[in-house]
């Protein structure tokens, strides 16, 4: 019988350590505080919120594991107990990952709170009660990246859709634009139409598998001559929006995305479009709240 997401393993982000968790009286609890700035009014009720209609920033989640170490001998509980100590502290900052009910596991970078904690009553002799505390950061990311490409060969602008499959938005995607002959792409815009957001590179392909890389997760954009095999940071041939934050992030959902290559407006608006020969790639995790 299928049973709600619950935590699996606590994975080094190297791979090499691995902690199953057992299933033996498993249970979780799961909190995450949010931050709300606000100010007392002088005359008035309650207190201002400064974030006025934003989204309040988060805290790191703490989740709670509790389950039962059930061996066939003492001896093999004090070697669970071990390597449950062990693993937990020297993994450091790792991957905690959870199955769900249709069996899809997501991860979030973590780490514990706290040593593992046990207790042992007289008569307990195969079996012992234990608890860990995590901090989790940022959000939970499904298991498997979403990738794709789409070909971009128009004069003017080409609109395609990428799709988040997640509940909250991607501000680490990474995009490639390879072109596919000299002169491929460049002078280069890139819109998310769903978001607002919106970059422009001055730089033009030089070769045939000349890229750009748009690296939301570093915040920064690199040229490469030679299709990725070198890159050098391009940061200072781009420019984004006015009221732009970051670089493009990809909202929940459908997002519409348009590209053109050719001369722009100071506020980023095509003119006098050119003719395009690239492929944009995508590569991002799916994120959950």
């Amino acid at each position: 019988m299928a049973v709600p997401r619950y935590p699996e393993k606590f994975v080094s982000l190297d791979g090499v350590t691995t902690y199953t968790f057992g299933l033996n009286a498993l249970a979780v609890q799961e909190s995450q505080a949010v931050r709300v700035p606000m100010g007392v009014a002088i005359g008035a009720d309650s207190q201002h919120d400064f974030l006025g209609y934003g989204v309040s920033p988060r805290e790191p989640r703490k989740l709670s594991l509790n389950w039962l170490i059930s061996k066939s001998t003492a001896a093999l509980v004090d070697t669970e107990l071990d390597n449950l100590k062990s693993d937990l502290l020297l993994i450091g900052k790792g991957k905690l990952y959870t199955v769900g009910a249709d069996g899809s596991e997501r991860w979030i970078y973590a780490r514990i709170a706290s040593m593992p904690q046990h207790s042992r009553a007289p008569g307990q002799l195969t079996h012992i009660p234990v608890s860990c505390e995590f901090w989790g950061f940022g959000n939970w990311r499904a298991s498997a990246a979403t990738t794709g490409t789409q070909s971009v060969t128009t004069a003017g602008t080409q609109s395609f859709t990428i799709t988040n499959a997640g509940n909250v938005p991607v501000r680490d995607a990474v995009f490639r634009l390879r072109a596919n002959a000299m002169q491929g792409f460049g002078p280069i815009l890139v819109r998310n139409s769903t978001t607002g957001e919106v970059i422009y590179s001055g730089r033009v392909a030089d070769f045939a598998d000349s890229e750009i890389k748009v690296d939301g997760n570093a915040q920064a954009v690199y040229y490469s001559p030679d299709d990725g095999a070198t890159y050098a940071d391009d940061y200072a041939k781009v420019r984004r929006g006015s009221a732009q934050a970051g670089l493009i992030s990809l909202a929940p959902g459908n997002n519409t995305i348009v590209s053109a290559c050719g001369d722009v407006t100071p506020w980023l608006w095509l003119i006098n479009p050119l003719t395009q020969n690239y492929s944009f790639e995508w590569s991002f995790d799916a994120q959950y709240a």
